[in-house]
């Protein structure tokens, strides 16, 4: 009768460990992330893999003027914008994000006061919290088809901001 228990709480044992392991490499497993440089036009972006499979990105410095956000980093399909990414950039005036980019996280262009245009894919689902928030030269923006979301304040203080278009 012992033999028996003890075989079972071995079995148990075993089978419970085999469950803890995998739970600890799901989840304790470090995402991808690096550094890419854009072969032409030289800009450094940082990047990390997303929980599925896509990528999220943020430039390694400051960049001005107009920007064309890559759609592919380091063989990796762009899916996010990052937070903050481009917070308080005061020299950007201009940027297009690339089709597959389905979410711009919270304050990703918060603060970028010389921002006059942006162009929007339609992958974009979700515009998070203040995204744009403070961006007081974008006089207008286009919203795409597959929008979904539109977190609070995500064009909070865009005080230039005269006209959105909302697809029907």
């Amino acid at each position: 009768m012992k033999r028996q228990m003890f075989a079972q709480t071995r079995r148990f044992a075993h089978a419970l460990s085999k469950v803890l392991l995998a739970a600890l490499l799901c989840f304790a497993a470090p995402l991808l992330a690096g550094t890419w440089v854009d072969p032409d036009t030289r800009i450094p972006w940082a990047y990390s893999e997303t929980l599925d499979d896509g990528t999220s990105i943020r430039p390694e410095a400051n960049l001005s003027g107009r920007i064309v956000i890559p759609a592919v980093v380091a063989g990796r399909r762009v899916t996010e914008i990052d937070s903050r990414a481009f917070a308080n950039n005061t020299d950007l005036t201009s940027v297009t994000i690339p089709e597959g980019v389905e979410v711009i996280k919270h304050e990703a262009f918060e603060g970028c006061t010389g921002l006059t245009s942006v162009t929007l894919p339609n992958s974009l689902g979700g515009i998070w919290l203040r995204a744009f928030a403070g961006c007081t030269a974008l006089t207008s923006i286009d919203l795409p088809d597959g929008l979904q979301t539109i977190m609070s304040e995500a064009f909070a203080g865009c005080t230039g901001l005269d006209a959105v278009t909302i697809p029907a």
